[in-house]
This record gives C-alpha cells, sequence and structure tokens, in this order.
C-alpha cells in the first residue's frame, strides 16, 4: 500500500492543529506565566517590597484622578499600555 502526502493531509492538518493549541495553552511562556502566578499565595500590597522577587497581588485599584479610556475597547481603566509599530 502506497500512500502519498495527499493521503496524510487529512490526519496531518488536525494533528498539527492540537500539537499548536497545546503548545499555546500549556508551553509558552505566557501560560508557564500564569500557571506559576496561579500557584503564589495573594499577600497585601505593603508586604510586596520585602518579599521581593514575583509576588502575586490581589485587590481592586482606585483611580488617584479621573480614570483613563482604554484605547480599543473603551472601557475605564487606570492603566493601559499600548505599542504602535509600522
Amino acid at each position: 500500500m502506497s500512500s502519498s502526502f495527499s493521503d496524510l493531509l487529512p490526519i496531518l492538518i488536525p494533528v498539527i492543529g492540537v500539537g499548536f493549541l497545546l503548545w499555546h495553552f500549556f508551553l509558552c511562556e505566557r501560560a508557564r506565566n500564569k500557571r506559576a502566578l496561579k500557584k503564589l499565595p495573594p499577600i497585601p500590597i505593603c508586604d510586596a517590597m520585602q518579599i521581593g522577587g514575583v509576588v502575586r497581588l490581589q485587590g481592586k485599584v482606585h483611580p488617584a484622578a479621573k480614570p483613563l479610556v482604554a484605547p480599543l475597547s473603551g472601557r475605564k481603566c487606570v492603566y493601559c499600555e499600548a505599542t504602535v509599530e509600522q
């Protein structure tokens, strides 16, 4: 039995897709960082400087002045970052 590339294509595309999804959700740096932060216990912000390094903070943020407006979503926010490249 000989199989050509076109015979393997219907199998290869889902395998590559599943591989990409696995990489994206479990192995990429962002996913690893997110999992690492979830393992850390949340601490009060006043203790963050004493601990140093990576910490997990939890709480509510209140704007010191009028809240900003996010440029893409139009929602109120206290911080936004945008990078414009040409």
